[in-house]
């Protein structure tokens, strides 16, 4: 290996333009890659905004109708009155699909948790054959939910 004190001009210049090189492809990287994390960052968090715009908007219609949100589904059925049960009908389906995109825009525990506990109180329904039929219309996730919900409903053998 040749001293460093033995390299003309020109060779120096030509090992510190490698080493320049060498430093601004590493720099442009590091860049490159904090740039990444950051638009990763910002999506989870808009992602995450989005859930709790949709689910403030499902409690504000279920502040707006308690008996929906909250209902005993065999008096419903009982009443017999056609409009009250479509209108718990739309009220659920409006409510899953709130729930499927929020969902959908996050990864967290905690929102799975939220919608089963929410689930839970039109499990009834939900073991319906009237909504049986409709299962098909939503994702595989919150189907899973329903299907854990109603498998919590169903009364435990003695």
């Amino acid at each position: 290996m040749t001293d460093i004190g033995a390299l003309t001009i020109v060779e120096l210049a030509a090992v510190i333009e490698g080493f320049a090189t060498g430093f601004a492809a590493i720099f442009a990287f590091v860049g490159i890659s904090m740039v990444y994390v950051q638009i990763r960052g910002q999506r989870a968090i808009q992602r995450e905004a989005t859930a709790m715009g949709l689910f403030r908007e499902y409690l504000r219609e279920a502040i707006e109708r308690p008996d929906l949100a909250s209902p005993d589904y065999d008096q419903i059925k009982q009443q017999g009155n056609r409009a009250d049960i479509v209108r718990y009908e739309l009220f659920v389906a409006n409510m899953l699909y709130s729930f499927d995109e929020v969902l959908l825009g996050t990864q967290s525990k905690d929102w799975r948790a939220v919608v089963r506990g929410e689930l839970a109180r039109h499990a009834d329904y939900l073991r319906s054959a009237e909504f049986q039929k409709q299962r098909g219309y939503y994702a595989p996730e919150i189907t899973a939910i329903i299907d854990a919900v109603r498998a919590d409903a169903l009364p435990k053998p003695a």
